[in-house]
């Protein structure tokens, strides 16, 4: 045996090459695409919502500096929850929840509470209104991991250990979200139960038997209020009420069609001019398209496809049942804002008030979307250094053997 094959590695040797091996889990492709998808989201921030800025508040950066707030505290929290170690995840579980929760009821006090467009939905705090149910969002999808994880091997028994203790634990919440009229934030909170306990591998009747249940009660809450069933038959027949229920989807066509192939140029579309309602929160799609055209638009589906491939492959590739069902939830509830927004744009969905994830203007989304890239990315990195710790034992496990 060669001398130079039996001369030992030293320890700092060692440790830089575990430190470049762990530094291989963080997942570049994700980081790669949320950092274009931010870039985007300010430039288009600041040309969607300019002119109305100049003309309600004499400054067209208004909503693009409160979104650069929004930013620099996401990206603080995302850092923390990066350096947090991952034993204190589940840990911090129920007591984030719990605090989500709070919060969702108050935004009800006269002192604190604000209210838009008649719905109660945010958290006034100085210079910044926060949204609670955007931050129940990840609080949730921990909350249900760590439930789910704990009571793994025992989820055959759906009534006592699925059903009625998350029941429970979730009605709080969504009677909260109820509360404020916010459809579209009640139907990601159910979608994240629904994702959890597939992943978990709850049986197939008792998940058909959960979206009956949820198909009742949908209808239900959408024909208790005349404007929920107003904006259903505009999305039905938006050229049949073209200046009034389905003006919004309308005036989306029509930037499509003006922007053609390669768009007018940044800063040079006209829906933002007082045509596109919410032209900087939930249409702002339509804004890409008028000014960079199919082109521009294919970019952003591209980046969108991107982001969602890769929390699906670290989701599959997670090793625990904790770490599995969590990337799952904040990965599903990505996707179904991405493709629930375009598909609203495009008319291919009635209206529901989420926004574009990274795009639209909204410092509490902004917050609670680093919060999930952050948290899929740690995902991802624990399964980096699991399987290298599976690796180094086999490798070790000869070496022990000869010895």
């Amino acid at each position: 045996m060669s001398v130079v094959a039996d001369r030992p590695v030293p320890a700092s040797a060692r440790n830089k090459v575990a430190e470049r091996a762990e530094g291989s889990g963080w997942d570049l492709w994700l980081l790669g695409s949320v950092a274009g998808l931010i870039s985007m989201g300010f430039l288009y921030v600041l040309s969607a919502s300019g002119p109305f800025a100049t003309h309600a508040f004499d400054d067209p950066w208004f909503f693009t500096k409160r979104q650069v707030a929004g930013l620099v505290l996401g990206v603080l929290v995302a850092l923390v929850l990066l350096a947090t170690p991952w034993r204190w995840y589940r840990r911090a579980a129920y007591p984030a929840y719990g605090i989500t929760v709070l919060m969702v009821y108050m935004v009800h006090l006269p002192f604190i509470g604000h209210a838009a467009k008649g719905a109660p939905r945010w958290i006034d705090i100085g210079p910044f209104n926060i949204q609670p149910s955007e931050l129940a969002k990840p609080a949730l999808a921990l909350a249900m991991a760590n439930y789910l994880a704990r009571n793994e091997g025992h989820l055959k028994d759906f009534m006592g250990v699925v059903a009625i203790p998350i029941g429970l634990g979730l009605a709080p919440m969504l009677l909260g979200i109820a509360l404020q009229s916010d459809l579209g934030a009640l139907a990601l909170i159910v979608g994240i139960v629904g994702v959890g306990v597939f992943v978990a591998g709850i049986e197939w009747k008792w998940l058909v038997a959960l979206g009956l249940v949820i198909g009742v009660l949908v209808a239900g809450l959408v024909l208790m209020e005349p404007y929920r069933m107003a904006r259903i038959v505009g999305f039905l027949d938006p050229l049949g009420d073209a200046q009034g229920d389905g003006y919004q989807v309308v005036q989306g066509w029509v930037a499509f069609a003006e922007g053609g192939l390669f768009g007018k140029g940044l800063g040079q579309g006209v829906a933002q001019q007082g045509f596109l309602p919410e032209a900087h929160t939930d249409m702002i799609s339509a804004v890409v398209a008028e000014e960079l055209g199919v082109f521009g638009w294919s970019l952003l589906i591209v980046l969108y496809a991107i982001m969602l491939w890769r929390g699906t492959r670290i989701a599959m590739n997670a090793k625990g049942l904790f770490e599995m069902v969590l990337a799952s939830c904040l990965s599903a509830v990505l996707a179904a804002q991405v493709v629930v927004n375009l598909g609203v744009v495009a008319g291919l969905v009635p209206p529901k008030g989420l926004v574009l994830p990274f795009m639209s203007y909204g410092a509490s989304a902004l917050i609670s979307h680093m919060v999930m890239i952050a948290i899929l990315l740690r995902v991802g990195l624990e399964t980096r250094r699991t399987e290298i710790a599976a690796e180094q034992a086999v490798q070790r496990a000869p070496a022990r053997a000869g010895a």
